[in-house]
């Protein structure tokens, strides 16, 4: 399993990257998703398929470590 967290400034940025994931990427696995309290988004994903690093950096949103 491959997990990790993409950061948005607005929600319709964050369904966009989730439509990405599954259009051109064929995902398997788990996403959720919830608000930040400075108004920005984070997604969570719990991928089946192993994404390389450069291909998470072409997502929409940014990458983000969680702590």
């Amino acid at each position: 399993m491959n997990t990790f967290y993409l950061e948005f400034d607005t929600r319709e940025d964050l369904l966009e990257a989730i439509e990405t994931l599954k259009s051109q990427y064929d995902f398997a696995g788990e996403m959720s998703y919830r608000k930040n309290e400075d108004g920005t988004w984070r997604l969570a994903v719990l991928s089946e398929k192993r994404f390389r690093e450069s291909t998470i950096e072409k997502m929409p949103g940014r990458a983000v470590v969680e702590s």
